[in-house]
């Protein structure tokens, strides 16, 4: 799992809204599409995802359990990066 990777979710999942400084769960549908947008992904912690444009917490086990990647991050390749040029 990685920052700006889109999962469709197969099953209904539980994620946390935070707003004003309150904390309200909320239940993101089955079929619903959902963007990593921060987070340690590397292991049962909570993930920033962007959903209907608001930002939500949801564990990363959910996210692995119930979704399906769809869209992966773009590769980068470092020999396309300009490198700066030195002036002398």
């Amino acid at each position: 799992m990685q920052i700006r990777e889109t999962y469709q979710l197969t099953a209904q999942m539980l994620a946390i809204y935070s707003h004003d400084g309150k904390r309200t769960p909320v239940i993101i549908p089955s079929g619903a599409t959902v963007v990593v947008t921060n987070g340690p992904l590397d292991g049962v912690r909570m993930v920033d995802v962007l959903w209907e444009e608001k930002t939500v917490m949801a564990f990363t086990e959910d996210l692995r359990e119930r979704g399906m990647l769809v869209k992966s991050r773009p590769a980068t390749n470092p020999s396309s990066k300009k490198k700066p040029r030195v002036q002398d």
